[in-house]
């Protein structure tokens, strides 16, 4: 018999003792006890803590993953949902990106290549700590962006400035802690569905962001060889 099945004899004997509730249940379950290890060899004086780890395996409840912040719809804490990711928005946060409001939904910076001697990541951490603050820490795996979304200028302002548009490149970084330290009401967490649903609401009839998000970003990367933007299933 192995050290484990042996405790967990010993718990159900203990258990169906306490049941009965009588001495002779009691002394009857003990001489089990003693029979049991001397036949497998154990030493009782392991058992207390042995007893302690077992019952709290036998005993333990998972907690459950529907939380306060969900019964309450509270889309401002980080206490929800906890069964898929959550994505931080911030309305009204965003600094690029001028032409989509959607795209303002989400912690952001201007970026001149020309003037600006950082590199892309330095700048997107640059628009995370100007949005959130710098009690928010958050890691980024990568230097590359995932993406990036392109919006034409019209043609008076291509004319006028003699560039095309504006890109907006995406990075990904994942939350390590200090959501408490965000302005209360300011920040919401959000699943993929909620995200897109919120960028959609935000979005003019004439910007294509949250469509290019929700397909190229959130649902994967669905641009083939011959430019099929449709998401794969």
């Amino acid at each position: 018999m192995r050290r484990y099945d042996f405790v967990r004899e010993v718990i159900e004997l203990q258990r169906a003792a306490k049941a009965d509730g009588s001495a002779e249940a009691s002394a009857a379950a003990d001489d089990a006890i003693d029979s049991a290890a001397e036949k497998g060899g154990f030493d009782l004086s392991f058992l207390d803590d042995q007893m302690r780890e077992a019952e709290w395996e036998a005993d333990f409840v998972p907690a459950s993953r529907i939380t306060a912040a969900d019964e309450a719809n509270d889309r401002t804490s980080i206490e929800r949902k906890l069964s898929k990711s959550l994505y931080l928005a911030l309305p009204g946060a965003g600094a690029g990106a001028e032409g989509s409001s959607a795209a303002a939904l989400l912690p952001s910076t201007a970026y001149d290549s020309a003037s600006d001697g950082d590199s892309l990541r330095a700048t997107a951490e640059r628009a995370v700590a100007t949005a959130c603050g710098d009690d928010v820490e958050v890691f980024f795996g990568s230097n590359a962006p995932l993406g990036h979304w392109v919006r034409p200028f019209a043609a008076e302002e291509q004319q006028a400035s003699g560039v095309y548009g504006e890109k907006t490149f995406l990075f990904n970084a994942r939350y390590i802690s200090g959501a408490e330290s965000l302005k209360e009401g300011d920040a919401l967490w959000l699943t993929r569905e909620e995200l897109a649903e919120e960028l959609a609401s935000a979005a003019s009839t004439t910007d294509d962001f949250p469509q290019f998000l929700e397909h190229h970003i959130l649902g994967g990367c669905v641009n083939d060889i011959e430019g099929v933007d449709e998401p794969r299933v």
